[in-house]
């Protein structure tokens, strides 16, 4: 998967950028905004890589919210902050 090889340099490679655009994502997100940036296209290695995280983290949470899971795990993987899935430093 070419995304995921592009994840994986530009987190070793500039982990405080992806970092930023993730927090950025994260700070803006809404059903619109991620729909904004699902249809968003770039070249650029750091946004791929954001993208590609956020992309992933939100599809998980609906998929989370939209199943009868125990409430403590759904609260744990619903709750769960872009920096502690992704410790990037």
């Amino acid at each position: 998967n070419l995304d995921l090889i592009t994840s994986y340099n530009a987190v070793k490679n500039n982990p405080n950028e992806v970092n930023r655009l993730l927090s950025l994502y994260h700070k803006h997100h809404s059903k619109d905004y991620y729909y904004k940036v699902k249809n968003k296209y770039s070249n650029n290695p750091n946004e791929i890589t954001a993208k590609f995280i956020y992309l992933n983290k939100y599809s998980f949470r609906e998929f989370i919210e939209s199943t009868k899971m125990d409430n403590l795990l759904k609260h744990f993987l619903v709750n769960a902050t872009l920096n502690s899935i992704l410790h990037l430093e």
